[in-house]
């Protein structure tokens, strides 16, 4: 006996046999078949290319709708709306520009939301150069690997012209304006920052749903730039200060300082450089940490100092103790300031703010030249940073080479070394730098879970016997 004709449901057709759900679409030459391969399993997708091969994919879903709605999305930007002829129900796929790609990722994007002003200015001005070269109705699906190449030349040649919101300082009041800027040549490391947010921005449309109404299906299908690499720096710039070049520009600031008048605001500048240059140097603090410190957060009776998690890049709370070289450099630094508490480095114009991090760099580069010192190409205030990663990892600290086992002098100086725990223990040799408080075995091992290779020391100090638990981080300064 033969079977039942085959059904067919809004254009589909279901097999009597195996009840699996098939379907084809477009037009002819063009056409495209929808297909089980098991009853109630995804639907799968089969076409013929130009070449005469034949493609086959999985649309990751098992309703029959959403994979219609899947295929006129693809099919949208090659052949319009012809994809979708017999099922009047459907729309065409709207297309996703480079523009409204961004204004939705910054709005709904939970991750981005999340971050503070800085990186959010930052990550405008890198879209607003984005949509500068591509253009606001560039459709993302057409990005390959050769646009990608042609925007990593353009932004290193420079001269794109953008516009971008800047904030000023109008009668005591921020305000904000859109301005035009153009792009200055660059290095690769910007057009790979620049593509980073390119590539999130995609693979963040591939998570979300259609904002048009009634629509189950992603925003978009697949990220056309997946599986290409960006091109980072052979060469990065990372410079690293020396102990004669912070004291040269310390005897500069302080031949300032002496020039000013007493009490004058031109003096009290002047100070407050000299003091974020010798925490710089001391504490290896970044510059966007030690410009938002308050007098709060020194505890002289400990003596420990907070670094609070919002001022903090990584958001971490530390607390460090405090030797007591650096403790007397900050009293008397209080003393000459005439201050008692909030900010330690207070904007001129709004002292309930902090200084910008631009003003003192300012200050530090005019320093430099009156102290006859050339400009180090790639950093200002952060190769005291990696100066002071650098004599901790070749040794010059005492808390550099842990006594009792656990030999770590043989760590790049590209490596810098890092607490395990939060809590410090003073020391009387080192110059306010990390220390830690003995904490259960567990806590050890899971901080420090993907950080050690089997060659290096213990983390325990039952297991090595060493008084200080220090955890190479793997990232350059």
């Amino acid at each position: 006996m033969l079977p039942d004709q085959p059904t067919a449901i809004d254009g589909w057709t279901r097999s009597p046999l195996t009840g699996i759900l098939s379907c084809s679409v477009g037009r002819w030459g063009e056409r495209t078949r929808l297909f089980q391969k098991r009853a109630g399993g995804p639907f799968y997708s089969s076409m013929y290319l130009t070449d005469g091969r034949r493609h086959v994919r999985s649309l990751g879903t098992t309703d029959h709708a959403e994979a219609l709605q899947i295929v006129a999305h693809q099919s949208n930007t090659r052949n319009g709306a012809g994809v979708l002829a017999g099922h009047d129900g459907l729309e065409p796929h709207p297309r996703v520009t480079l523009a409204r790609l961004w204004e939705r990722y910054r709005s709904e994007c939970e991750t981005f939301r999340d971050t503070d002003q800085t990186h959010q200015s930052d990550t405008a001005t890198r879209a607003a150069i984005l949509i500068a070269y591509f253009g606001a109705d560039y459709d993302v699906e057409r990005l390959s690997k050769d646009a990608q190449r042609r925007y990593e030349r353009a932004r290193a040649a420079g001269g794109l012209r953008y516009r971008h919101e800047r904030r000023i300082v109008r009668l005591g009041r921020m305000h904000t304006e859109n301005v035009v800027h153009v792009s200055q040549p660059t290095r690769a490391r910007s057009a790979e920052a620049d593509l980073v947010l390119l590539h999130g921005m995609l693979n963040w449309a591939t998570t979300v749903r259609d904002p048009s109404a009634g629509s189950s299906a992603r925003w978009l299908t697949v990220n056309p730039l997946k599986g290409i690499e960006r091109r980072p720096e052979k060469n990065p710039r990372r410079p690293v200060t020396c102990q004669e070049r912070f004291d040269a520009t310390r005897r500069a600031i302080q031949a300032r300082s002496g020039r000013a008048p007493d009490g004058s605001a031109e003096r009290f500048k002047w100070l407050r450089l000299e003091l974020a240059l010798v925490l710089a140097e001391a504490t290896g603090r970044r510059i966007g940490a030690i410009r938002q410190l308050r007098w709060e957060d020194i505890d002289y009776s400990m003596p420990a100092i907070t670094w609070r998690a919002d001022a903090d890049k990584m958001g971490i709370l530390w607390t460090i103790d405090l030797s007591a070289s650096l403790l007397g450099e900050l009293r008397r630094f209080q003393a000459r300031l005439g201050s008692v508490g909030g900010w330690v480095f207070p904007a001129p114009r709004l002292p309930d703010q902090p200084v910008d991090r631009w003003a003192l760099v300012k200050c530090l580069l005019q320093a430099e030249r009156d102290a006859g010192l050339p400009k180090l190409v790639g950093g200002v205030w952060h190769p005291y940073r990696r100066k002071w990663a650098m004599e901790r990892n070749t040794g010059r600290c005492a808390m550099s080479r842990p006594s009792g086992g656990g030999n770590v002098s043989g760590v790049s100086s590209t490596v810098m070394l890092r607490p395990i725990a939060k809590r410090c223990e003073p020391s009387s040799t080192s110059r306010g730098n990390w220390r830690r408080r003995t904490c259960s075995r567990h806590s050890l091992q899971r901080e420090s879970r993907g950080h050690r290779r089997r060659d290096d020391p213990p983390t325990d100090p039952r297991q090595s016997g060493i008084g200080v638990d220090v955890r190479c981080a793997a990232a350059s300064l």
